[in-house]
C-alpha cells in the first residue's frame, strides 16, 4: 500500500508541475480545412482568352504581418489582371497544425484562388501528413487554357537524398502526354539546381523537362530571393520567387509559346 501511495504522489507532482503537455506537433483527426488545393483549382476562371495570368509568391513561413501586406497589395490589382496564383511552398516553418490553420486563413483573404506546392519546412514532423490533408496530393497537375501546370515534390533532402524524390517516372508521365496539353509549366518547391536536390537525379530530371519539347517554364521558391536564368544553357527558364517578407511577387503572362513577367512592388 505504501507503493502505491508513493507512486501517486509522484504522479500528481507531475501534473502540478505542468509536466504533461500536449505536443505541438499533435494534429487532430479531422481537420478542418481540406482538399484546399482541388477546390481552389476548381474556382480558375478558364476563359477563351490566348493568355493565363499567375502570381508567384512563396516561402510564407513566419511572416505573417508581411503577407498580409503583400495580400492586401495583390488584392489591388483588377479582378481581371490574375487567373490564380501559386504559392511554392514552405506555408510553415515547423510543419505544425496551428500555423497551417494560421496561415491558410492569412492566404484564403487572397481574392483569387491560391493553389501550393510542397516545401521542405512544410514536411518537418507531422508536417506531410497535414498538407495532403489540407491540400492534397504532393504531386499533381491541372490544365488552365492548354497550359498543364505541374507540380511535384522535390524535397530530396527530406527524404534522405532517395531515388524517388523527385518521382521522374511521375514527371515523364505528366510530360509524355502531349496531346493533352499546349505547354507544361513546371512548379517545385526546390529547384533540381539546388543542394537540397539530389544530385544522382538532376541530370535525368532535367533531360525528361526537354525531351517532349513543351516545357516552358520552371517556378520554384526556396532560395527566398527572386532570380531568373536560363541555369542550363537549354533555353529552359528558372524563375525563382521571393519569400513574402519582402513584400514582393511576380506576375507573369503565359501565352501559347512564351511569356513574360513582372515585378510587383
Amino acid at each position: 500500500m505504501k507503493n502505491v501511495v508513493i507512486i501517486l504522489i509522484s504522479i500528481l507532482s507531475l501534473i502540478g508541475c505542468d509536466q504533461f503537455k500536449y505536443s505541438p506537433y499533435q494534429i487532430d483527426r479531422d481537420s478542418k480545412y481540406k482538399d484546399l488545393n482541388e477546390k481552389n483549382i476548381a474556382k480558375i476562371q478558364t476563359s477563351n482568352s490566348d493568355t493565363t495570368k499567375i502570381i508567384v509568391l512563396g516561402d510564407s513561413q513566419r511572416f505573417y504581418a508581411h503577407t498580409q501586406d503583400l495580400i492586401d497589395k495583390i488584392n489591388d490589382l483588377p479582378d481581371h489582371a490574375v487567373d490564380f496564383v501559386v504559392h511554392t511552398g514552405d506555408l510553415v516553418d515547423f510543419g505544425i497544425q496551428k500555423e497551417y490553420y494560421g496561415i491558410h486563413e492569412i492566404l484564403q483573404t487572397i481574392k483569387f484562388p491560391y493553389v501550393a506546392v510542397v516545401g521542405n519546412h512544410d514536411m518537418i514532423g507531422n508536417g506531410t501528413v497535414i498538407f495532403e490533408r489540407m491540400y492534397g496530393e504532393l504531386d499533381f497537375s491541372f490544365n488552365v487554357n492548354g497550359n498543364k501546370f505541374i507540380y511535384i515534390n522535390t524535397n530530396s533532402r527530406e527524404y534522405q537524398f532517395d531515388d524517388h524524390h523527385p518521382s521522374i517516372d511521375w514527371l515523364d508521365e505528366e510530360l509524355r502526354d502531349t496531346n493533352g496539353y499546349n505547354q507544361a509549366i513546371i512548379v517545385s518547391h526546390v529547384a533540381p539546381h539546388h543542394s537540397d536536390f539530389n544530385k544522382e537525379l538532376e541530370d535525368e530530371f532535367v533531360e525528361t523537362l526537354e525531351q517532349y519539347g513543351k516545357t516552358l517554364l520552371y517556378i520554384n521558391g526556396h532560395n527566398h530571393d527572386y532570380h531568373f536564368e536560363d541555369v542550363y544553357d537549354n533555353g529552359l527558364m528558372f524563375l525563382n520567387t521571393f519569400s513574402t517578407s519582402h513584400e514582393k511577387t511576380v506576375l507573369v503572362k503565359i501565352w501559347n509559346g512564351g511569356f513574360k513577367h513582372e515585378i510587383i512592388d
